[in-house]
């Protein structure tokens, strides 16, 4: 497996909204949380409350700025909410999939001197295909 050395160039497609295809300015990849500690205190502690991880792992929200074609805007709107496959595609041709959501599109301001972009966030659902919640590939 090769380090990507840069974020740049991503492109965010949906399974089952295949016209959508947001290429981004910024984004944040679903990331890992294992939420607090289960408090273990019990009338035995003598010192110190005590604690024990989750036995689950969550996946965080991912969200960005991206461009996309104002011609797609009805199958944008038909894809919020809708579960499907999400696919993080690199420009080292490495790719994370996961089943998820887009959660909300927000059009930024409009200018006359650059592209369209707008603010969305996709959650991630922590199941489908990939028994921890997001499938990796190595770039081929």
């Amino acid at each position: 497996m090769a380090e990507r050395l840069t974020g740049f160039g991503a492109r965010i497609t949906f399974s089952t909204s295949t016209t959508v295809v947001f290429k981004e300015k910024s984004v944040t990849i679903p990331g890992l949380d294992g939420g607090d500690g289960v408090d273990t205190t019990t009338n035995a502690n003598t010192a110190y409350k005590s604690a024990t991880p989750q036995d689950l792992v969550a996946l965080t929200n991912a969200a960005g700025t991206v461009t996309y074609d104002q011609a797609t805007i009805a199958a944008i709107k038909a894809a919020i909410n809708v579960i499907q496959n999400v696919t993080y595609t690199f420009n080292d041709g490495s790719k994370w999939v996961f089943e998820g959501w887009l959660k909300s599109f927000t059009p930024n301001e409009d200018s006359a001197t650059e592209q369209p972009t707008a603010a969305i966030e996709i959650v991630a659902t922590g199941e489908g295909g990939a028994s921890d919640g997001i499938a990796y590939s190595a770039a081929t």
